[in-house]
Formats: C-alpha cells, sequence, structure tokens
C-alpha cells in the first residue's frame, strides 16, 4: 500500500470554512441562514426582473444587464451558497459599462427634452391671463372677455352673433379663455370656428378641485346649457379638459345619457387618459410650469398644488371618486360619442427614453391608452387618431395640423 502524500495529511487536518460554520453556529441557525440568504438572492432577482420591465430602462443595454442579473440570482438561490462570491462579481462587471452608457442617454435625452419643452412655448400655454390676480374666488363656468358667463348670458350672446352653430372649449390645468384665443396656425382656434359660421364658447375650472367634481359642475352646466339651446355641439377639450369632459360623461351615462346624444363631436387634444407617471414625479410643476412662466414662480404655492385633488387625479388618469391607485380607467363614456384625438410625442426618433416621455408632460402610453380601444373603433376610423411628431404638450396648440384637424372634424358629418 502506497504512502500518502504527507501534504495530502497535512491538507487533512487543515479545518474546513465549512466546518468552522458549524461550529460557530447552531445546525439549526445555519439552516436559518442558508435559507435566508436563498430567500435573499431571489427576493434581488424578481426585484431585477421588475426593474428590467420599467419605463426607466427597459429596451436599453443596462435593462438587459438587469434582466440577466435577475435571472442569475434566482438561480443562485437555487444552486449552492458557493456561488455567490463569482455570481456577484460578473454581475458587477456586466453591470458597470451598461449602467454608464444608459445614464449618458438619459443624460442626453433629458437635455433634448428641457431644450424641446422649454423653447418656442407662449406663457399663456401655462398660465392664463385670468390666473393672474390673486385671491380670485374661481368656479366652473363659461367665459367671455375675461368674465364668468350664466349660461343664459352664453345663449343670448350666441344668438346675437348670428352664427349658425356652437362649438366649446374646454382649457386644462391652470388655463383659461386665453389659452384658445392665442393659439393656432395660421389663425387662432376661434377665428378658425369663426369663420366656418360657428361660435366659440369656452369654460375655466378652478385649478385645484378634482376631476370629478370639476366633471359634476360641468355636467351640470351643460344640462343648462341644452335646455336653453337644444341645438347638438362640439366639444374641444386640451389636457386637463379631456379628463374633466369624460368624468361628465361618465356622470351623465350612470344619470340616464341626457347630455351624451347632444355632443355632435368631441376633439380631445393631448388627454393624459392614463394618467402621468410624469406628474407623480412633479416634473409637470417643476419643468412645464417653473421652468417655462415666471408667473408660476410668483402665484403658485407648489406644495399645495401638489398636494391638490387635481394633480392627484392627473397622476392616476381618475375620471371617478373614491377611485385609487390600479383602479379601472374607462368606463365607456365616449362610447356613443363622435370623437377624434390628437396628440404629440417630441421627438421623432425611436428612442426609449424620449419615447417614455411622450409630449414632455405625458408619456406615450397614457396620451395612446385609448387610442385602439375607443377612437379606432369609431365612423371612419383612418381619421380618427392623429399623432404629430417634433412637438411638445404646449406646442401641439399652434402646430398647422391641429387647425387642420380641426377644420376637418367641424366640416365631417357625424349623423348614423
Amino acid at each position: 500500500m502506497a504512502e500518502s502524500d504527507p501534504s495530502d495529511r497535512k491538507k487533512s487536518k487543515r479545518p474546513r470554512l465549512e466546518d468552522e460554520i458549524h461550529k460557530a453556529i447552531p445546525e439549526d441557525g445555519a439552516e436559518r441562514l442558508q435559507r435566508f440568504l436563498s430567500h435573499s438572492l431571489s427576493w434581488s432577482g424578481q426585484q431585477l426582473e421588475k426593474l428590467s420591465d420599467s419605463p426607466f430602462v427597459d429596451r436599453t443595454g443596462f435593462a438587459r444587464a438587469v434582466k440577466s442579473a435577475g435571472d442569475r440570482l434566482q438561480q443562485a438561490a437555487q444552486d449552492a451558497p458557493q456561488i455567490l462570491e463569482s455570481t456577484l462579481a460578473d454581475l458587477h462587471q456586466a453591470f458597470e459599462g451598461a449602467f454608464q452608457s444608459t445614464v449618458e442617454s438619459y443624460r442626453l435625452a433629458d437635455s433634448s427634452v428641457r431644450r424641446s419643452v422649454m423653447e418656442n412655448v407662449p406663457a399663456v400655454s401655462i398660465m392664463g391671463s385670468s390666473f393672474r390676480a390673486a385671491d380670485q374666488n374661481i368656479k366652473t363656468s363659461f367665459r367671455k372677455e375675461g368674465k364668468d358667463m350664466s349660461p343664459e348670458q352664453l345663449v343670448a350672446d350666441f344668438k346675437e352673433s348670428g352664427q349658425s352653430r356652437m362649438a366649446l372649449f374646454l382649457p386644462g390645468l391652470f388655463s383659461d379663455e386665453s389659452l384658445w384665443n392665442n393659439s393656432g396656425t395660421p389663425f387662432s382656434f376661434p377665428e378658425t370656428v369663426g369663420s366656418m359660421d360657428i361660435y366659440s364658447a369656452f369654460l375655466r375650472f378652478p385649478p385645484l378641485q378634482s376631476i370629478p367634481d370639476s366633471g359634476a359642475q360641468l355636467l351640470s352646466l351643460l344640462k343648462s346649457l341644452k335646455n336653453l339651446h337644444s341645438q347638438p355641439i362640439d366639444i374641444v377639450a386640451y389636457s386637463e379638459g379631456g379628463l374633466i369632459l369624460r368624468s361628465a360623461l361618465d356622470q351623465d351615462q350612470t344619470s340616464g345619457a341626457d347630455i351624451t346624444p347632444w355632443i355632435r363631436h368631441a376633439l380631445m387634444i393631448s388627454s393624459p387618459d392614463a394618467g402621468s407617471f410624469l406628474e407623480k414625479m412633479g416634473f409637470w410643476i417643476g419643468l412645464g410650469l417653473a421652468g417655462l412662466s415666471q408667473l408660476a414662480n410668483q402665484l403658485l404655492n407648489y406644495p399645495e398644488l401638489e398636494r391638490s385633488p387635481a394633480i392627484e387625479d392627473l397622476s392616476l388618469g381618475r375620471i371617478r371618486s373614491g377611485q385609487g391607485e390600479g383602479a379601472k380607467l374607462y368606463y365607456g363614456e365616449l362610447d356613443q360619442v363622435p370623437a377624434t384625438q390628437i396628440y404629440s410625442l417630441i421627438t421623432k426618433n425611436n428612442n426609449v427614453w424620449e419615447s417614455w416621455l411622450g409630449d414632455g408632460v405625458v408619456e406615450e402610453v397614457s396620451l395612446a391608452y385609448l387610442s385602439a380601444r375607443v377612437y379606432a373603433r369609431k365612423k371612419n376610423p383612418a381619421n380618427r387618431v392623429h399623432c404629430i411628431l417634433g412637438r411638445n404638450h404646449f406646442q401641439i396648440l399652434n402646430d398647422p395640423a391641429t387647425s387642420r384637424i380641426l377644420r376637418s372634424v367641424l366640416q365631417e358629418s357625424f349623423e348614423s
């Protein structure tokens, strides 16, 4: 029998790390430690897998590295703990280059977005002139030349104009009738509508009020108007105004659908139908307002605005009261209304960051949320969804295509 190698005998006497661990930790403690390690790796892998699907990293090099890391960590949870060290070392190397390139892509996209959103945007697009005076008691109302109007005054003014029919314009957050008077190319919206023998009516909403409350007040005004003016009207809604109109129609639907058949057509511009992740991030307030209008810095109480029901509803795309995050977003309120959609994207490139940023205020998935399920199912579907490239949330109103679409839908027949 061959004599064993002295070095082998020396190795056999050397205490193994595993033996030392078992000496230091009771057997059940070692098992608990191993289970903890396994569960920790599994959980970390699941979180990385979720991260790879988020809008921030989806379809980027970092996303692929994150997805791979998630898979490997979950596999490590099932294998021997000894592979942990090599797994983490490999993951660190894989992450380093991918993460740096992704951060650089985001930095460039962010710079592009800021230039696009901040340049060539009139202040009136951000904040209507009627909001410049402090301590105003603003209520949902028809408007003309800077003053509130009753439904009776509106109808009397319509009759005096001698025009054939009426179009009602609903603005977005902190906007009023000056939005429409200062937008449109080559003519303002009222000028375009007036040239077609159509009377322009305007509304204004309290800026901090919930969307369902504003919707209820809008519905009340529309019912009063219908009692005085039975001829069907057109409605043009921008941004938050689109959600308010949908809320009004949803409430009308549950109370007998008195107003819905009275609407000849609704044109929805840049409506955040699935909410806005950017709203939740404070992007709209910090960039969309403060960066564009000196008035915002002077007049807005940011904490009050950020905590307001209006911003919360906008962030969720919520048109019904008592609905939390994850609630249903559409209730069929537009199914019986002839309607057309216009939205914009700030880039003509298929870049994941800029695609996610959408029009600089609302991401693309929200802008297009109802495109296929609602608008494309209506009469003449090829003309019901319009995406304007290279324009942000504010610039869309001054794009010639928007004015052309407005004129087209006002001329189109929507009778069954």
